[in-house]
């Protein structure tokens, strides 16, 4: 069998993510993967403080759905 080294999931946020995440920790666990998890902002044209805005929206929810994954992890 193939080891998984590194595992990269992309999020939107949505709850569908959130199952593919949940997916993704067990893969990375059975094979002791590394886990990487990423959101990408599309850019916003010539508009700096709302692309600021959403980066640190963007930031916040990958804090709070790594914490999530996390914790579901050592439950």
């Amino acid at each position: 069998m193939r080891k998984l080294r590194t595992i990269l999931l992309a999020t939107d946020f949505r709850p569908a993510s959130q199952d593919a995440a949940q997916a993704a920790v067990q893969l990375a666990s059975v094979f002791a993967s590394q886990f990487t998890l990423f959101h990408v902002i599309e850019p916003l044209g010539a508009w700096p403080a709302l692309i600021q805005q959403h980066r640190q929206f963007a930031t916040k929810r990958l804090d709070e759905f790594a914490r999530a994954l996390t914790k579901e992890r050592l439950d």
